[in-house]
């Protein structure tokens, strides 16, 4: 794969916020903990678009997200959280130009949640879960992914959130030079990942002076087998930096000022999956 930008010392961002999305501008720091990502990739500009339970980078270019960021909260109480039917449809998104339609990709790929839709109807109700359902959260992932070792760890964001009381998440998908597109729909142009990443922060003293914080980060190829182990490190663990290395993404840029070492624990691959109690 050719070399993106190097971020560390990048300090533009190709970013936008949607128009639409502007009046909920403020709502972006309510589900992303060490900033928004930053986009080092002047040739493909970020739309960045605001939900009720989550937000989105979206690029017109990939017709795809290419990050997507939660925040999955511990549910107090007895009573199970509330819970809603499944959203029948898949929406186009009027926030961009590309508007993709909600017609499946074919050969093999699901219509593939970046924001998973039961962590946010659990915690921000019926209208949040409606808005996973936009195509801007989508991205054409093989179905034993989707269905597998995805699944499986975005329920594990569930249960983990229940002991550490909030988890911060960031996924989406890595391209590779010469994406392939789908090909159901000559008007829809959608690039094709070859793998994604998910990121887990565990950021509950965020905003001390030097705050503590526990990042576990995932890299699923598009093949990852349905029952593989999503606890093995040595087959998906990855490094923050090396996610940027292949997004062009910039994580996590207001940790660079409130942390002397974040450098060195960005390049640093975290040696276990968060093991949780019964």
């Amino acid at each position: 794969m050719a070399a993106l930008p190097t971020l560390g010392m990048v300090h533009d961002d190709n970013s936008r916020v949607a128009p639409q999305s502007m009046g909920m501008e403020h709502l972006i720091d309510l589900f992303l903990v060490g900033g928004r990502p930053h986009n080092g990739d002047s040739l493909r500009k970020v739309t960045v678009l605001v939900n009720h339970g989550y937000v989105v980078g979206y690029s017109e270019d990939r017709r795809n997200p290419l990050w997507s960021a939660y925040r999955a909260s511990e549910v107090k109480g007895d009573a199970d959280p509330i819970r809603f039917e499944r959203a029948r449809f898949f929406y186009a998104d009027s926030r961009t130009a590309s508007a993709v339609d909600g017609r499946t990709y074919g050969d093999g790929f699901d219509r593939g949640h970046m924001t998973p839709n039961f962590a946010i109807a659990s915690q921000y109700g019926s209208l949040a879960q409606l808005e996973t359902f936009f195509m801007t959260n989508m991205s054409p992932q093989q179905g034993d992914l989707n269905r597998g070792p995805w699944a499986r760890l975005e329920q594990h964001v569930v249960a983990a959130a229940q002991e550490k009381e909030h988890v911060f998440v960031i996924c989406g998908p890595i391209f590779g030079d010469d994406p392939e597109m789908v090909t159901r729909g000559s008007d829809r142009d959608i690039q094709i990942p070859e793998a994604f990443y998910m990121i887990l922060v565990d950021a509950s003293m965020e905003f001390r002076t030097r705050p503590v914080i526990d990042i576990v980060a995932y890299r699923f190829p598009q093949d990852a087998a349905r029952g593989a182990d999503i606890s093995d490190r040595a087959l998906f663990g990855v490094s923050v930096n090396q996610i940027e290395e292949e997004t062009g993404l910039d994580f996590f840029p207001s940790f660079d000022g409130l942390m002397i070492d974040w450098e060195a624990r960005e390049g640093e691959v975290a040696d276990e999956h968060w093991v949780l109690s019964d």
